[in-house]
């Protein structure tokens, strides 16, 4: 792992950030850091960095999407949800969108260098505080005879995974470009 983005709407945590993988990863440079999530996606898929580093709460953009999105646009990217926000179905819609990890802010930042560490060794990683959330949501998964959400909560599923995801996940419409392109790409290959 060589490169690292940084996606925090909080400044003082950015420069936080920013401190703590020049002393601490200096072997990783940091391609940039943005408070604005639609920023963030734009520039994540113009650097293509080895680690992003993501909150949820974000203006235009949350985490989330840009978790689904860049997930889907740069397979091989690690993702660390680095967030306040960590109630059951944040971090379920994480877990589904394949996380690589789930750091808690209340943590130290000794928890968001073992997170670091365990994706440069290609495992996952997440906050104790959630982890058996974690484990119950995966051992749930191969015993689900029915879609995880009822129709009457999101409304008509097309059945098309990415149009699925544009109806699960929170947020405006604003800022939504790319997924709805994704969404629109899926259909146009079914």
């Amino acid at each position: 792992m060589k490169t690292a983005y940084i996606i925090e709407d909080e400044e003082i945590l950015r420069s936080l950030l920013s401190t703590f993988f020049a002393t601490t990863f200096p072997d990783i440079e940091l391609l940039g850091m943005t408070g604005d999530g639609g920023e963030g996606i734009e520039k994540c898929l113009e650097l293509a960095p080895d680690l992003v580093i993501v909150d949820i709460q974000l203006p235009e953009v949350n985490g989330l999407e840009i978790l689904h999105l860049l997930k889907r646009k740069i397979p091989k990217v690690k993702i660390l949800i680095f967030t306040g926000k960590t109630n059951p179905q944040t971090v379920k819609i994480a877990v589904h969108g394949n996380a690589d990890g789930f750091i808690n802010k209340i943590s130290s930042l000794n928890e968001l260098e073992k997170a670091i560490r365990a994706v440069q060794r290609d495992e996952q990683f997440f906050s104790p505080d959630i982890y058996d959330e974690v484990v119950r949501i995966r051992e749930e998964e191969p015993k689900r005879s029915r879609p995880p959400f009822e129709q009457n909560q999101i409304g008509t599923l097309t059945g098309n995974p990415c149009l699925t995801l544009l109806q699960l996940l929170p947020g405006s419409l604003s800022c939504r470009k790319d997924l709805i392109t994704i969404a629109i790409d899926g259909l146009a290959s079914a």
